[in-house]
């Protein structure tokens, strides 16, 4: 499980480096989505490894339960911080947007990583400009 944490912990630091470096409000959010979807591309094994099916009690494992959970921090502290993203609701519509984005950038990469897009698209397609123009396209889920 040395190989899962060590996964979380840079997936964080990737996250960190995204809102970092975008601008606050939408672009925030999207860039971070970004950043989770080309860790995935970039490290499908190691992917697969932090989020199917080789841990299947967290309580067995609290270093990477604890990195899996630091992982998150970023993409909740942007989302709870920015009012316009909660849109007024309060924390809980905060929590449901960060589930909501989790889910929609984990299954994205997940399609992407397993090959599902072959026909339509290459590995080699999938670049920044594509994800954020389907996550630009996605956002009024949210």
């Amino acid at each position: 499980m040395a190989l899962a944490t060590l996964g979380f912990d840079e997936l964080r630091a990737s996250q960190i480096a995204a809102a970092e470096g975008s601008t606050p409000g939408a672009a925030r959010p999207r860039a971070l989505g970004r950043a989770y979807i080309r860790f995935a591309c970039q490290n499908p094994n190691m992917y697969r490894l932090m989020f199917g099916e080789a841990i299947t009690d967290w309580r067995k494992h609290p270093l990477a339960a604890s990195a899996k959970r630091r992982c998150f921090e970023p993409v909740q502290a942007v989302i709870a911080g920015d009012p316009g993203l909660r849109q007024g609701q309060g924390v809980q519509t905060a929590g449901s947007c960060y589930v909501g984005a989790w889910a929609l950038v984990h299954g994205l990469a997940m399609l992407i990583i397993d090959g599902t897009f072959q026909e339509e698209l290459s590995a080699d397609d999938i670049d920044d400009d594509l994800i954020a123009r389907i996550l630009q396209g996605l956002a009024g889920a949210f």
